[in-house]
């Protein structure tokens, strides 16, 4: 019976290895995209930055067509990012060197103007194909960015979710007669929107030769009225959909307008996974969800460190460099600006879906916190908050 045990355990270890190093098998002509979607300042979070670093870096000792790829929402969701405005997270991405990377509705909240500087700010340069001004429905960034790798054209087109007004303070943005200066295109039930993806599609297509066109689209799936899928079913010709805004983790298929099977890849919230998208010499797609970084072949630029219960692999510099990062605003962050006896729940524990946390379908503590404080402040008999998380 021992005997039998031990082996098992041998089986099962060995299974552990070779699924970590399946992770980085493949072929060195396969044109690899690594994707992250709603990192919210988690850039030490979970797989972190650093990790994410590691894994591409490692990677790129076989395969030298490497794509690095933010679909929205990094600026928002911690303290580095408020107290810098996100300018700090811009310079940890620059940093981390993404080739593309587009808005998601939290890029907006810290007003037009900060958008504006950061946008120039950001190397990778922001892409959006429905992020639009009102009076000429022409989009404010490129709509979509051509790299080539591997001999091949890719084709990247932006999409940020046109739920984005009622989500941000772009509403509050208004010309000389009272008209909202932009738009998301979420006209005619969103079909607006459908055709001018379509349209793009088509231009890289057929007058920019691409040989693969992917869509990244801040929108999610079974959460919101519009969705990546119904999106994929409106049109025709793309080969991958790289998705977020829902901080879910999946990797499935869905169907085109043409009913063709499409991956549709996200990897949750704060770095829990890393989208691994594969396009194969034979032209085939593959895609994974990378949520644990093996050791790397050499550690010699790695270090491993303990995050929440889990030890992980990441760059040393890249730790570094987000360290150095939070020690610049080292004061701001460790100023105490008051205390509670009282236990903050947002999420029920080991839940990791921001959708369910409690303030979003329930009375929680950090909602009666914040109705209080602005029943105080305004001297009111009652205080209304929306959801929060």
């Amino acid at each position: 019976m021992q005997k039998l045990l031990l082996i098992c355990f041998l089986i099962a270890q060995a299974n552990n290895v070779l699924s970590s190093k399946r992770n980085l098998q493949g072929s060195s002509d396969d044109i690899i995209i690594l994707h992250l979607n709603d990192v919210h300042c988690g850039v030490n979070d979970t797989i972190g930055y650093d990790g994410f670093v590691l894994y591409r870096d490692e990677l790129s000792k076989n395969y030298p067509n490497i794509i690095s790829v933010d679909v929205g929402d990094h600026i928002q969701g911690g303290t580095l990012g408020s107290i810098s405005d996100g300018t700090a997270i811009i310079d940890i991405m620059n940093k981390v060197g993404f080739d593309v990377s587009i808005l998601g509705n939290h890029e907006f909240d810290y007003g037009i103007e900060q958008l504006s500087k950061l946008g120039e700010n950001i190397t990778s340069k922001y892409i959006s194909t429905n992020f639009c001004y009102r009076a000429n429905k022409t989009s404010v960034y490129n709509p979509y960015k051509i790299i080539e790798k591997g001999g091949k054209k890719i084709a990247f087109i932006g999409v940020i979710t046109p739920l984005t007004f009622s989500k941000t303070y772009l509403s509050t943005i208004k010309d000389s007669n009272g008209e909202a200066i932009y738009d998301f295109l979420a006209g005619n039930n969103a079909q607006e929107l459908y055709d001018r993806i379509q349209e793009h599609i088509n231009h890289v297509r057929n007058e920019e030769g691409a040989d693969y066109v992917i869509l990244l689209t801040h929108v999610g799936m079974n959460v919101e009225q519009y969705t990546s899928n119904i999106l994929l079913s409106k049109i025709q010709n793309v080969d991958a959909v790289l998705d977020g805004h829902t901080h879910q983790i999946y990797n499935t298929t869905s169907n085109d307008m043409d009913n063709k099977n499409i991956h549709i890849t996200q990897t949750g919230t704060k770095l829990q996974s890393i989208g691994k998208l594969v396009i194969k010499k034979d032209g085939t797609i593959e895609s994974e969800n990378i949520q644990d970084i093996p050791e790397p072949s050499d550690t010699t630029n790695a270090t491993k460190l303990t995050r929440g219960k889990k030890e992980v692999w990441v760059n040393k510099e890249m730790n570094d460099y987000i360290n150095n990062m939070f020690s610049l605003y080292e004061k701001d962050l460790n100023e105490l600006y008051g205390s509670n006896d009282y236990d903050l729940l947002i999420m029920p524990e080991g839940v990791t879906d921001s959708h369910s946390a409690y303030c979003r379908f329930q009375e929680c503590t950090v909602g009666n916190l914040l109705t209080d404080a602005f029943r105080s402040a305004g001297n009111s008999n009652a205080s209304f908050v929306n959801g929060v998380r």
